[in-house]
């Protein structure tokens, strides 16, 4: 497993298991929804992650600009995220949907910021080599 894989999985695995635990403490005060919503958050965060840093590794070459890599993605990451986690949460009658999702998607924006970085500065130091 090379590195880009070992972070892949590694940051997929503790974002499901974070969040849908937080998921589930946020909204503990009503079990089905928190169960409900625990589960989906920890697979949702699990499969978003996994296939955002593999979206974000393959748009190092599609923006031109440093700033436009490093910040268009993850604002259309952010954007789809939202939409998707919104809708799903509402259909499954989480409780707290705000609770739940603002502090996941602003940790998400983040990430995905310093997931940029990170690739940014790969590709150059491969590109100079």
């Amino acid at each position: 497993m090379n590195g880009h894989e070992r972070y892949r999985n590694v940051t997929a695995s503790l974002a499901g298991l974070f969040w849908g635990g937080y998921a589930l403490t946020v909204n503990c005060s009503h079990l089905l929804s928190a169960l409900t919503s625990g589960l989906f958050q920890g697979m949702a965060s699990f499969m978003m992650t996994f296939i955002s840093v593999e979206l974000l590794n393959s748009k190092q070459t599609f923006f031109r600009n440093n700033f436009s890599k490093i910040i268009a993605p993850p604002i259309i990451l952010l954007v789809l995220t939202s939409l998707l986690y919104f809708t799903i949460h509402s259909i499954i009658k989480t409780e707290n949907i705000l609770l739940t999702l603002l502090p996941n998607l602003a940790v998400g924006l983040i990430f995905s910021i310093i997931t940029c970085l990170h690739l940014m500065q790969n590709f150059l130091s491969r590109a100079i080599v």
